[in-house]
Formats: structure tokens, sequence, C-alpha cells
């Protein structure tokens, strides 16, 4: 979560803002200006996931399953969790992992999709930082290998 911020934080919004205030700068018409401001919005738009749906729901998959690991978590001050509890954190541990992995996966295919993706390459390498996302896939598709194989 904290990369993914620091990417919208840093890589989106502080870089095209910098840009857009640059561009109405050296505007020489108020056509000129609309225009910057139109390709920011478009800019901010495509750089936030907001039109490519499987990935904003991704997103905000994960981010909801972060969410409720915080609200399990932040009533616990009365002790120990129970099992119910303990059961409820491990569902979402491994739904956390299936959906971030997915996550990882949709980013990855998307790279290859245009050719103006350094943006996207930031992301992921923000996201896999220490290449756990890209182990983890390569160890399901070795799996998944090995399943198709020994069904032959």
């Amino acid at each position: 979560v904290d990369n993914l911020q620091f990417y919208l934080q840093v890589d989106v919004l502080d870089v095209q803002h910098s840009t857009l205030e640059r561009r109405i700068k050296q505007a020489k018409s108020f056509e000129a200006v609309l225009h910057a401001h139109r390709v920011y919005l478009a800019t901010l738009s495509e750089r936030c996931f907001l039109h490519a749906r499987v990935i904003h729901r991704s997103f905000r998959t994960v981010f909801e399953l972060c969410t409720d690991f915080c609200n399990l978590v932040s009533f616990q001050g009365r002790g120990p969790f129970q099992a119910p509890e303990l059961r409820r954190i491990q569902a979402l541990a491994r739904e956390f992992k299936l959906q971030s992995t997915f996550l990882f996966s949709m980013l990855a295919q998307s790279t290859g999709q245009s050719a103006s993706n350094l943006h996207l390459q930031q992301l992921i390498l923000r996201i896999d930082y220490n290449r756990s996302y890209t182990r983890e896939a390569m160890a399901g598709a070795s799996s998944s290998l090995g399943a198709v194989g020994t069904a032959a």
C-alpha cells in the first residue's frame, strides 16, 4: 500500500502537476492552457488506472482486504485472538496473496500492451522491489506446468 501511494503521489501526481504548471507558464493562449489541462486530466486518469476496469477493480479488492484486516486487528485490545478471528486472519492473508499476485500479473501483462508504459514499469518496480511477486508468479507457472505434465 505504501509503494502504491508513493507511486501515485510522486510518480503520477507530482510529475504531472509540474508538467501542467510548466505548460501553463509557456502557454500563449487560453486554448493552450485548456489543452494542457485536458492532457493533464487524461494522463492522471490513465496512470491512476481509472478506466482500466480489471486493474482498478483489483486495486479496490486489495485495499478492501487491507481495510478488513485493519478493522479486525484494531478490535484486538481485549486479549489474544480467538479461533474464529485467527481463521478470519488466515482467510484474509490467503485472499490478499491471491489478489495481490493477480494484480501484479495484470500489471505485468499490461506493460507489453503499450509503447508508453514507463509509468507502469515504475509501478511494477515499486510493488515488486524485492522480486517477491515475480517469484510467486514463476512458482505458480511451474506448478501449473507440473500439474499439466502429471495429468497427461
